[in-house]
């Protein structure tokens, strides 16, 4: 019902007019003479009425809806005509008083009639606008859109980037049911949604399925949809949003089977790797992860980590959730490696592993995760426990032959001679079983490693399939990572510069040592001739100063030593102090050293005195510990380090290279005490044309006999080698045969080796780990550069 406001200044019009109109409209009549507040279909003002609201007339003429907004004047002609011009601007009609019913209901008829046009056609005009809106929407969007009908399930329309999506024309996929252009595995996903939504239950849905392009292979959609209904309200049609998704399928694919060749290396390893976020739970680990600890659920946060029970093996601490290498790495960002821990298994047996540690950051350095690996060092443990127990037995003889000593005056001297003997047999025995392994891992297991390169260089040139090189690739990559380990193992059984260059080169060392792997800052102070030819009085010396350092480490807590050698005519004198926290000495003796983690105190001066020398200890609580140990520096007679025999030269002098047609190739001699290196470099080096291996040698002299024979362009010489090491072998060729260029080989990387092979006349030095091209490029760049 039309609403209506009279707003006229005789009390007797008003009550006529809303009488006369009541019956037919809504009518409005305002206590005052101003107008209300509120929305009506037509104003009836007389002349005063329309005086008084002339603005707010103005104004809603103007702003309000519909644009038709009629205002009935009822005034005599004459106050018309005083109102002036500016009257028929805002007046719709006029009633000149008196007029005649009938034709006052007309009037107002007529002007309410066109107020509704005027609706309708706002509302036509806005229904035009909404329409081109979404059509030019749904024409342009970037992804596929149509609408689909639910009666046949065909296309009322599609825009060209669905079209484009599925290679085909709007005509064509107009009259396509969207079964027909679905997967058959992908139409039931969304089937029963579309029939929800034909019957009016379902408003809106997602699905992703896969269509199938016009040319036959699947393209991955993610469709939204929405239900239109029609003007009663049932459900008319379903909009649909396709946005094409095959590029992040293709992605979770590859990423997927990335995922998968990842799990297959990290399931070959032998170690067990964990792989944790940054949150510390537990993602990914490798197969052996069961092998070490047993079947278990993985820790879905770091408290969970009190499961794995494990104990420090130096303080038989536990191990609490916080402590583990992997918690302090995605909490902390520590870096852990090597950590010796105890476990009991889930199965209930004991054990014991090597642990690492380190956090994994982003391109901002910001820790995302962590990675954590563990050794089963169990047998190896156990064998050191078997030795540490023979020690401690051979200890226990020492005291109870020096208890028999005092009580047999007669026998002294002999029986001291003995124990002397002992101790200096016990200490070469122990430092010949780290030779031995040392020499295992440099001359078997790092050359083993080496010759498989070498191998995986001979199969990744025979092979053809990219996926083959690219495995071969990576199992490359872990040899590399397996020498850069065992090389590092090896220098710490053994530091071949304690025998090479002597008991001072030797505390420099490992002052290097203490610093890269400890953190402990040690001074080195040497006299030039505080040196030694005992072997076990130099080796004595040097592992009784690495156990007082680690004490430093362990139980000082100050992060610096001073380390002095000094030598007097008959002894040699190193003394080991700090200003650390200090002990109690005879409580120290008391517990025969078990505050060190190797010797012990107690076991250094036994031996030390066994040998003729001495442990002097001045400390106190709070004021810093000093050690002094003095050692005799003369050769013992009963010292005897045996050479190994030579090897037998090879009868024959390999006459085929000495020929006219192998002249034109750059000859090689290999020198290596290592038989299956030799043989995979050779392999290697003659399938280059410009390269031929004329002969090989085991060691320094067979070198060089092989070299007055042969007479090559280029000796590749190992640097440590038995009878007659690189570096003697290259001074002596470089001086007899000066025009043959000799490339110094070795597993180690040190810089003083290298510069060794240079001063004795190599023209350069490669390290056996290194790229093959990179030996290649030496020995074709140092041949070019002699000629």
């Amino acid at each position: 019902m039309a609403r209506i406001v009279l707003l006229l200044s005789q009390p007797f019009d008003r009550q006529q007019a809303k009488e006369l109109l009541a019956s037919r409209y809504d009518v409005v009549v305002p206590q005052s003479a101003c107008l209300p507040n509120e929305p009506f279909d037509l104003h009836i003002v007389d002349g005063c009425g329309l005086a008084q609201n002339w603005e707010t007339l103005q104004t809603r003429k103007t702003t309000e809806a519909p644009r038709f907004l009629p205002i009935l004047l009822i005034a005599p002609y004459r106050t018309v005509s005083r109102l002036g011009h500016t009257l028929w601007g805002l007046i719709d009609a006029l009633i000149d008083t008196p007029a005649p019913v009938d034709f006052f209901l007309g009037r107002i008829d007529l002007l309410l009639g066109l107020r509704e046009a005027s609706i309708q056609l706002d509302q036509r005009e806005a229904l035009r606008k909404s329409e081109a809106k979404f059509r030019a929407v749904f024409e342009q969007a970037a992804i596929g859109m149509g609408r689909v009908s639910f009666e046949d399930a065909r296309w009322i329309d599609v825009n060209d980037a669905f079209c484009r999506m599925l290679g085909y024309s709007q005509e064509e996929l107009m009259d396509m049911p969207w079964p027909e252009i679905t997967h058959p595995e992908d139409v039931d996903l969304d089937l029963i949604h579309f029939r929800e939504m034909a019957a009016g239950q379902l408003e809106r849905y997602s699905v992703e399925k896969r269509f199938i392009h016009k040319q036959g292979h699947p393209v991955w959609a993610r469709l939204t949809l929405s239900l239109a209904r029609d003007a009663e309200g049932r459900p008319d049609y379903e909009i649909a949003a396709i946005e094409d998704i095959t590029e992040r399928k293709q992605a979770e694919e590859a990423l997927e089977s990335e995922r998968s060749r990842l799990q297959a290396v990290l399931d070959s390893l032998p170690v067990a790797v964990w792989f944790a976020d940054r949150n510390g739970t537990v993602v990914k680990t490798s197969q052996a992860v069961d092998r070490v600890w047993g079947t278990r659920p993985l820790p879905y946060d770091i408290a969970q980590y009190a499961e794995y029970k494990g104990w420090w093996a130096d303080s038989g601490e536990p191990v609490t959730p916080e402590d583990w290498a992997l918690a302090r790495a995605v909490l902390k960002g520590e870096v852990s490696t090597g950590e010796v821990i105890n476990i009991q298994r889930f199965d209930g047996a004991f054990g014991t592993i090597l642990n690492s540690a380190c956090p994994v950051k982003d391109s901002e350095g910001r820790i995302i995760g962590g990675v954590a690996v563990a050794q089963d060092i169990t047998d190896r443990k156990r064998a050191e426990d078997a030795l540490r127990q023979l020690n401690e037995s051979l200890e226990q003889r020492v005291r109870e032959r020096t208890a028999e000593l005092n009580l047999k005056n007669a026998e002294l001297r002999r029986r001291a001679d003995q124990l002397a003997h002992l101790a200096s047999q016990l200490t070469l025995a122990e430092q010949r079983e780290r030779n031995r392994l040392a020499t295992v891992l440099h001359d078997h297991l790092q050359q083993l490693l080496v010759a498989a390169k070498f191998g995986l260089d001979e199969v990744s040139y025979a092979a053809s399939d990219a996926e083959i090189k690219k495995a071969v690739g990576e199992v490359r990559q872990l040899l590399d990572e397996s020498i850069v380990a065992s090389r590092s193992l090896t220098v710490e059984l053994s530091p071949t510069i304690l025998h090479e260059a002597g008991l001072a080169a030797g505390l420099e060392w490992l002052a290097r040592w203490m610093k890269h792997k400890h953190g402990l800052t040690v001074q080195v102070d040497t006299r030039k001739d505080a040196a030694t030819d005992r072997e076990d009085i130099r080796i004595l010396l040097f592992e009784s100063v690495r156990e007082l350092l680690f004490n430093v480490v362990k139980h000082s807590g100050t992060d610096s030593a001073k380390v002095t050698l000094v030598r007097s005519a008959e002894f040699l004198e190193i003394t080991v102090s700090d200003e650390g926290a200090g002990f109690d000495p005879d409580q120290a003796e008391g517990q025969e050293g078990k505050m060190a983690s190797g010797l012990g105190l107690f076991s250094i001066r036994e031996r030390l005195e066994l040998l003729g020398g001495s442990l002097q200890i001045e400390s106190a609580p709070g004021r810093g510990s000093r050690f002094v140990l003095r050692a005799p520096a003369a050769r013992s007679a009963r010292e005897a380090v045996l050479r190994m025999e030579q090897k037998k030269l090879e009868a024959e002098r390999e006459e085929a290279a000495l020929e006219a047609p192998d002249r034109l190739a750059m000859r090689v001699l290999l020198v290596d005490d290592h038989k299956v290196l030799r043989q995979s470099m050779a392999a290697r080096l003659n399938r280059e044309p410009d390269i031929k291996v004329v002969g090989e040698a085991g060691d320094g002299q067979e070198a060089i006999e092989k070299a007055h024979q042969l007479r090559p362009d280029v000796v590749l010489m190992d640097f440590s080698m038995p009878h007659m090491d690189g570096v003697e072998a290259t001074q002596r060729l470089h001086a007899e045969l000066p025009d043959i260029t000799i490339i110094g080989l070795s597993m180690y990387e040190e810089a003083d080796r290298a510069n060794a092979m240079l001063e004795a006349g190599a023209a350069t030095y490669v390290t056996k780990s290194a790229e093959f091209d990179e030996l290649l490029e030496a020995i074709r760049t140092a041949a070019a550069q002699s000629h």
